[in-house]
C-alpha cells in the first residue's frame, strides 16, 4: 500500500502545474542565460519560440499560486511553440534555407551556435520542453475530465 501511495504522489507531482512551471521557467532562464551570459544572440525563430514559452511560465506560476487548472492554455501555447521549434530543428539540421524571411536578418536560423553532448542544440532543447509540456497538459486534461465524470456519477 505504501508503494502505491508513493507512486500516486510522484505521478501527481510529475503531471502537475508545478512541473509545467518548472520546465517553462528553466527554459526561460536558460534562453536568457545563453543570450546575456554566454553572448549567444537569438535568431528570429528562437525569439518566436520565446513568445510561446514565456507566457506558459507566467500562467503556470499564477495557476500554482491560485490553485487553478489551466492545462488547455498550456496545450495551445506549447503546440504552436513546439511546431515552431520543430521547424527550427528541421532547417537547422538539414541546412535548408528558411521559407520565412525572418531568418535572413541577424543571427542565422540555420547556424548551430551550441551543441551539448555533441548533438543537442538550443532548438532541440526548446522542442523537448514543448513536448514535455504537451504531454503533461494532455494527462492533466484527462485527469480533470476523469474527476468531473466521477463527480457527476
Amino acid at each position: 500500500m505504501k508503494t502505491n501511495k508513493l507512486f500516486q504522489s510522484i505521478y501527481n507531482f510529475v503531471f502537475s502545474e508545478t512541473t509545467i512551471f518548472l520546465i517553462a521557467f528553466a527554459s526561460m532562464m536558460g534562453s536568457l542565460t545563453f543570450q546575456y551570459v554566454y553572448n549567444l544572440p537569438p535568431c528570429a525563430l528562437c525569439i518566436v519560440q520565446r513568445y510561446f514559452m514565456y507566457p506558459i511560465a507566467f500562467i503556470a506560476a499564477a495557476a500554482v499560486v491560485f490553485k487553478k487548472k489551466l492545462y488547455p492554455f498550456y496545450l495551445i501555447l506549447s503546440i504552436v511553440g513546439g511546431a515552431v521549434a520543430a521547424y527550427h530543428v528541421y532547417i537547422e539540421q538539414t541546412g535548408v534555407p528558411s521559407a520565412l524571411g525572418a531568418c535572413s536578418q541577424g543571427q542565422s536560423c540555420n547556424e548551430i551556435v551550441l551543441e551539448l553532448f555533441g548533438f543537442l542544440t538550443i532548438p532541440m532543447m526548446s522542442l523537448a520542453s514543448f513536448i514535455a509540456i504537451i504531454v503533461i497538459s494532455i494527462v492533466g486534461i484527462m485527469k480533470n475530465r476523469k474527476k468531473v465524470v466521477e463527480v457527476e456519477q
